[in-house]
């Protein structure tokens, strides 16, 4: 007699693949791509910046300066390395940066991967790429045997707060960082990380690929 349901194991796997579908609020296929960005991006990373002087102002309480694309391409943790570092762009059709996302390999603990900086362009927020953006980081990171991501959110940046909340992020601390003078009360969250999500994360970021 065949069976009524779907195996359990195929049944937690759509399970998985709804649940990050839900999270998502995909533009239109082939709208963008992720490329690994490098010292030949500065010049479109200013640009961002730039269009993102609201982020820069509320950490520093100043506008975006020339060298802000220079230190996030290349500002390193201590003990950690070029190699331990990855800044992923997002780009549109016309090849234009529109988002990005850094995350440090293996810092602070071994398998802990930490999220450093993620923006969009305004006009592009609130369409869901920063979430793609993310799922494409959790899926590099899972594939080399990351266990856990890590980040750090200033606690009256409550929009941020409740984003990666959604993502599944949980409050471990609270710390007192400063940036250029200022200082600010930081969250520390984190995500652990499990083998089993890659498919349905691979569903979700196929498109951003070549």
């Amino acid at each position: 007699m065949p069976a009524m349901f779907p195996p359990l194991n195929e049944r937690m796997e759509n399970k998985k693949k709804k649940k990050y579908q839900r999270q998502i609020f995909f533009s239109p296929p082939n709208t963008f791509r992720i490329r690994v960005l490098g010292p030949e991006h500065e010049p479109a990373l200013r640009i961002l910046c730039k269009e993102c002087s609201d982020y820069c102002t509320m950490v520093t309480g100043r506008e975006p300066r020339l060298n802000d694309a220079g230190k996030i391409l290349n500002e390193l943790p201590p003990g950690k390395s070029k190699e331990d570092k990855f800044v992923y762009g997002l780009l549109d059709r016309e090849e234009r940066l529109v988002g990005i996302l850094d995350v440090v390999r293996n810092y602070h603990e071994e398998g802990e991967w930490t999220i450093g900086l993620l923006m969009i362009r305004p006009e592009d927020r609130g369409r869901g790429e920063g979430r793609r953006m993310h799922a494409f980081v959790k899926l590099k990171v899972i594939e080399q045997g990351g266990r856990c991501l890590r980040l750090g959110v200033l606690e009256n940046n409550t929009r941020a707060w409740k984003f990666w909340r959604e993502l599944g992020y949980k409050e471990h601390d609270f710390v007192t960082r400063r940036y250029e003078g200022k200082d600010h009360s930081v969250v520390i969250m984190k995500l652990p990380l499990y083998s089993d999500e890659k498919s349905a994360l691979a569903d979700i970021v196929t498109d951003l690929l070549d």
